[in-house]
């Protein structure tokens, strides 16, 4: 049962709790969300794409992002004061295609790239304590057990096609993990072969706020931080697990805004996404 004194006290120590807070990078997972109106944000991105003549269509960039969705239901166990209730709770990112089937032996199956944190979901039957997330300061709220879990991506023409987690990796510099879906997601995003050099452009597409559309951003490479590459691109929640392009091809994943450096994203390494490909069976 959540305890009233134990938050008003929290609330006190917001202040400094939100000053530590900067210091740290957020994941951009979102919970679900329909308002697509923060497509409006990025009305010139297409344009922009163009003029920058770095990729052949636009479309095809686009059309190789896909929107991810999870959910996980269950129960909150009974305490001494309250009964069990159904309990459930719901995130999206984004992720990309990169490899798929010709569809010559059976249904097109396409394989995913995307971040660790929109995949990795508790294990079936598993308890975990649950929390409340109050401006980033976590008040324990409880105990649940995960009862199912459903995972399935929009594509960037609308339809839905469920999805498996094959090969999920870590958070931090590893945050980067492998699924399948069931169905042709799209167009297979070229990986890059080298990593981009500090000043090249390059454009983050994904699903911003859960909407049902890729968006396009651009920015600059700043450099590394700690192992991760940091873009001018713009990303907030829901961008995770996206494709960092340049020069139409896939240099990294985005997984974190940079609240440490304004306007800044992070993205895990080429490296990084060619290693769980490489730890991941073949089609």
């Amino acid at each position: 049962m959540l305890n009233f004194k134990k938050l008003f006290a929290s609330l006190i120590l917001l202040g400094l709790a939100t000053v530590a807070f900067a210091m740290t990078f957020q994941p951009l997972t979102v919970p679900t969300s329909s308002d697509a109106g923060i497509a409006t944000l990025y009305s010139t991105s297409e344009t922009i794409l163009v003029k920058n003549k770095q990729v052949s269509s636009v479309a095809k960039l686009m059309s190789s992002s896909v929107r991810i969705h999870v959910l996980v239901s269950g129960t909150r166990l009974a305490t001494s004061d309250t009964e069990a209730t159904p309990f459930s709770k719901e995130w999206s990112g984004s992720g990309v295609v990169y490899e798929k089937t010709n569809g010559k032996q059976g249904p097109v199956r396409s394989r995913i790239l995307s971040a660790n944190h929109v995949l990795e979901t508790p294990a079936i039957g598993s308890v975990e304590d649950d929390v409340l997330d109050l401006f980033g300061i976590q008040i324990p709220n409880g105990k649940v057990r995960t009862d199912s879990v459903k995972i399935d991506l929009q594509t960037a023409d609308g339809r839905i096609c469920d999805v498996q987690v094959l090969t999920l990796g870590a958070n931090d510099l590893h945050d980067v993990a492998v699924a399948e879906a069931d169905c042709d997601a799209g167009a297979v995003a070229e990986l890059a072969t080298e990593t981009p050099s500090m000043g090249d452009k390059v454009f983050v597409v994904g699903y911003p706020q859960g909407v049902k559309l890729p968006i396009l951003t651009d920015g600059f490479v700043s450099g590394w931080s700690n192992g991760f590459l940091l873009t001018s691109a713009s990303a907030i929640g829901g961008n995770s697990g996206g494709p960092v392009f340049h020069n139409g091809k896939v240099v990294g994943l985005l997984v974190r805004a940079s609240l440490s450096y304004s306007h800044h994203s992070l993205a895990v390494s080429l490296e990084e996404c060619l290693m769980r490909i490489a730890q991941t069976p073949t089609l």
